[in-house]
């Protein structure tokens, strides 16, 4: 693997693992289409007690904790479908498939399956005793992206996270918010050096490739013409107040379920941290997710949908902490790794600081 894949790899697994550990859930389940790097990403996280793999025109075998390994599914060419030509050994998962799991009910710590299809579907002792497993112990899977009962079933149960890799981030919006006059930096901070380039291109990185749509709020034209460069939406206004950047950035969202709002002064936000937020978001659809370090909290914050009225009629000068004070119990906390990463440039002294 390449060193940059690698990385990508490290950093979409950590995100994950932040955001599930985040949500309070018990169990994680891993989706996407074929080959969207489901099992790469599961083994990763830890070794799978319980493996399927597929042998196209043969079958679909499995194997166990033991290193047992049976074939559970067989291709059969009278099925019409491009993707799915293969009918399951019933027999074999009643039996094999269901003890493998129900010896698994017994440990420790996470039990890990890669993975779970429409094949196991259509076993009464398979699902029986994948149910028992998920009462039993926590449970890591990738699960095929298939709407079988029994995968409709896992991902509904309360205690279950899923991750989408082929949309992490499904309904979720960001503003990146661009409007300060930098008075007590004395110039317009955003295109100051930090670290070698423009303290807003940091965020714009750190937000890139996550958003199903991104507009960059700004008063600044030299802002604007960075944000066209990287191929971001824009809004370039002359209005006075915070409640007006937040005004103009929610109101560019109506076609999305959450909406991320970030500072453009935040240099050291990791795209780590913003991606583990978004995924966040997209499985607590009615929290307020908001950043935070042990006991001090800030921005980024992802409002749900129900806030979007709210944050177009803020007070004059207010910004979403108004909304946040309004609605405490609505609120999660979401753990960055360093206190750094919530910190805004405001005077050159803080830039001479951190700029190393």
């Amino acid at each position: 693997m390449k060193h940059t894949e690698a990385l990508a790899l490290k950093l979409q697994t950590d995100s994950i693992l932040n955001s599930f550990k985040a949500s309070g859930k018990r169990h994680l389940l891993i989706t996407g289409a074929r080959g969207s790097g489901k099992s790469t990403l599961l083994s990763k996280i830890a070794k799978p007690h319980v493996t399927t793999r597929c042998e196209k025109g043969v079958g679909i075998f499995m194997t166990d904790d033991s290193g047992r390994c049976e074939r559970i599914g067989f291709f059969d060419s009278s099925i019409e479908s491009r993707e799915n030509r293969m009918g399951p050994d019933t027999e074999m998962l009643n039996d094999f498939g269901a003890s493998a799991l129900l010896r698994l009910c017994s440990g420790d710590g996470f039990a890990v399956i890669d993975e779970i299809g429409y094949i196991e579907s259509s076993s009464p002792e398979y699902i029986r005793a994948l149910k028992a497993l998920f009462d039993a112990r926590p449970v890591i899977a990738a699960v095929r992206k298939q709407e079988t009962q029994l995968i409709c079933e896992l991902k509904n149960r309360d205690d279950v996270f899923t991750v989408d890799l082929d949309l992490p981030a499904k309904g979720i919006g960001c503003v990146i918010m661009a409007s300060g006059m930098g008075r007590r930096f004395g110039e317009n901070k955003l295109m100051a050096s930090f670290r070698g380039r423009p303290m807003i291109e940091w965020v714009l990185d750190a937000t890139d490739d996550i958003f199903e749509k991104r507009i960059v709020v700004t008063r600044h034209p030299e802002v604007a013409e960075l944000a066209k460069k990287h191929g971001i939406e824009y809004i370039l206004h002359e209005l006075p107040h915070k409640s007006d950047t937040v005004r103009l950035g929610i109101s560019q969202m109506a076609e999305t379920d959450s909406c991320m709002f970030i500072a453009g002064d935040q240099p050291m936000i990791t795209r780590e941290s913003v991606y583990a937020m978004a995924m966040l978001s997209a499985d607590k659809k009615e929290k307020i997710v908001r950043a935070s370090f042990e006991d001090t909290v800030g921005t980024p914050v992802v409002f749900p949908k129900w806030t979007y009225s709210l944050l177009k009629s803020l007070p004059e000068g207010a910004g979403g902490s108004h909304v946040i004070k309004a609605f405490p119990e609505k609120i999660i906390n979401f753990p960055v790794g360093d206190a750094k990463e919530l910190t805004d440039i405001d005077t050159k002294d803080q830039l001479d600081l951190y700029d190393n």
